[in-house]
């Protein structure tokens, strides 16, 4: 059935269009040039009104003008009932292709975001193992020492800390996932003994190095630090 209205309705409407054009240019040239329309006989002008009432009804009867204006106004009708159908049919059919995007698309987005919860999830369980089952103190590395040459440039936003919004310098990580800066969560987990985020209890034995975040953060370092140089050096 589907296949049918694919192939029929077009073509319907195509051919609906073919023949009322060419209606159209018929009953126009017989109007414009007095020329009787295609299985009409040819009378003269004059001898349309006292004639007609002689003629037989049939295949041979004459058009009247206003008769020929009818057949336009019905020919120009049909046309557009067709095209208005067809129009109809194609807006119906592009609503049901475009909901059923919209709900393959929002189902593979959640099915998307339930796997990375899952991910996150267990990640977060793998890493409460092993800060739970950690014994001893846990030993941070040496803060990194930024030139001063960067204290007017503004980090990017992945390296600012949350809580002191300066760069981190000695980045950790929480149980949570978040990371801070060593000094700043200290004194936040001293003063209130719970995860910023999640305000689940949190003690120092539960805050580990960050050592990708530290890696990224040095290089940056770096490389502004190479930049600066180089863009004073070419000034001079």
């Amino acid at each position: 059935m589907k296949l049918w209205l694919t192939l029929v309705k077009p073509a319907f409407t195509l051919l609906g269009g073919a023949v009322t054009a060419a209606g159209l240019t018929a009953a126009g040239i017989a109007v414009l040039t007095d020329e009787p329309i295609p299985g009409t006989r040819s009378v003269s002008r004059g001898s349309r009104g006292s004639n007609s009432a002689d003629m037989p009804c049939g295949r041979d009867e004459l058009w009247s003008q206003s008769q020929v204006m009818q057949a336009l106004g019905v020919c120009a009708l049909v046309s557009v009932a067709s095209y208005k159908l067809h129009l109809a049919w194609e807006l119906r059919r592009a609503r049901r292709e475009v909901a059923r995007f919209r709900n393959s698309l929002t189902a593979e987005v959640q099915q998307h975001i339930q796997v990375l919860e899952g991910q996150h999830r267990a990640e977060l369980r793998m890493v409460r193992a092993q800060v739970d089952g950690f014994q001893g103190p846990i030993h941070h590395p040496p803060a990194l020492v930024a030139p001063a040459v960067l204290v007017e440039q503004e980090p990017p936003e992945w390296a600012v800390c949350p809580i002191s919004f300066e760069l981190m310098t000695q980045p950790v990580c929480l149980p949570s996932g978040a990371s801070y800066n060593l000094p700043a969560i200290a004194r936040w987990i001293e003063q209130n003994n719970i995860d910023p985020t999640t305000r689940q209890p949190l003690s120092l034995q539960h805050v580990y190095p960050n050592l990708r975040l530290r890696e990224r953060i040095q290089n940056w370092i770096q490389q502004s630090t190479a930049n600066l140089l180089n863009n004073t050096l070419c000034e001079h």
